[in-house]
């Protein structure tokens, strides 16, 4: 987990600084960048100045954009890549740190907007033609290409678990293997649909079936399916270990919300049904009565028509006593205030509290 306590700049000045700082500094990036890329076609500028073993930018400008853009995080870290559009790309990634992807999400919006020579990522867009250069990774040339993918569709969390096949595997060690899948999944997919579409990694000495081409199949089959608006049921317990029955939408869209940084927790209690009450089981199914049940859905049908974009649904948890709702929005908006008001517009008790939560920690673990 990111550690933000020990990172006291205010990462909003850092970013108008960066902004205000790239114009003097970009028209000579993009022309050493060009000289570059008529030598060498392709290739990308990482934050430690090399292009795969050429020097693509002076160590000046190096650690000038290393400099500006440490200030708004430490951990962030830069790249320049040809653009899809424009003819180069800065890419600014949290390395797939939940935590800090709103803060890329806000660099980039604050930005002056794609042109013809230039376009701005905050996360590592799709880079196939990577795959064909060879790379120096733990001090062995790598070919990425030779990489191979097997896939396991998991239809109840909407998620691909990947196996990675490559020959110089077994040869790394463990953190340089972890390191080198991610970015070749980044490179065949994009940062985001990585976070978005897969599971678990794991590695495989055996040869597996799928290119980077055929990943990409994969994955565009299963965002096919799942594309919409999705819901899973969940059976557990909870805390106090009763029955909890709890609705979780698959995948989490934190993605398509990149600025949504706060939770709201809103819960509704209410009185069990004679049956369960009675039955004194713990592990008999959640079940309000038939009246309160139609109630709490209309009351959370109508909160979500109130909020609109402005906040997402994304779970809901059933207990033997309460019904809670796990709304994200974001942290400036005007919805704690919306909230807060509607909740004391109602004829039941509604208890409501906010939290900071940028990467989802507290639904990311419900699949």
């Amino acid at each position: 987990m990111v550690n933000f306590a020990r990172w006291r700049r205010d990462p909003e000045a850092a970013v108008k600084e960066f902004w205000a700082w790239w114009p003097s500094v970009c028209g000579q990036i993009a022309e050493g960048l060009s000289t570059e890329d008529a030598q060498t076609e392709g290739a990308n500028v990482a934050a430690d100045g090399t292009k795969r073993g050429r020097r693509a930018l002076s160590n000046r400008m190096v650690r000038a954009l290393s400099e500006k853009l440490a200030a708004i995080h430490p951990d962030l870290t830069w790249e320049l890549l040809d653009g899809i559009l424009a003819r180069h790309a800065l890419v600014l990634t949290s390395e797939g740190s939940p935590e800090l992807r709103p803060l890329t999400e806000r660099w980039r919006r604050a930005g002056p907007g794609d042109d013809e020579f230039w376009e701005y990522y905050s996360a590592r867009p799709p880079n196939p033609g990577a795959l064909r250069r060879e790379i120096v990774w733990g001090n062995r040339s790598i070919s990425p290409q030779q990489a191979r993918f097997g896939v396991e569709v998991d239809p109840d969390r909407g998620r691909l678990h990947v196996a990675v096949s490559h020959a110089a595997l077994p040869y790394l060690e463990d953190a340089e293997r972890l390191r080198l899948a991610f970015l070749l999944l980044d490179w065949i997919l994009g940062e985001d649909d990585t976070e978005r579409w897969i599971g678990e990694v794991r590695f495989s000495d055996a040869m597996q079936d799928l290119d980077g081409a055929g990943l990409r199949g994969a994955v565009a089959a299963l965002a096919k399916e799942f594309n919409g608006v999705h819901w899973a049921q969940l059976e557990g317990v909870d805390e106090q270990g009763r029955s909890a029955r709890l609705h979780v939408r698959v995948p989490l869209p934190r993605l398509d919300y990149p600025l949504f940084d706060f939770l709201g927790t809103i819960e509704f209690p209410y009185q069990q049904s004679a049956s369960v009450a009675d039955s004194g089981d713990p592990f008999v199914p959640v079940e309000p009565d038939t009246g309160e049940l139609i109630e709490l859905e209309g009351l959370t049908r109508g909160l979500v028509a109130l909020l609109g974009a402005s906040a997402v649904l994304v779970a809901s948890a059933m207990l033997p006593d309460r019904m809670t709702l796990h709304f994200y929005t974001y942290a400036q908006g005007v919805v704690p205030d919306q909230v807060e008001v509607w909740s004391k517009q109602q004829r039941r008790p509604i208890r409501v509290a906010w939290t900071s939560d940028p990467g989802w920690d507290t639904v990311r673990h419900f699949v």
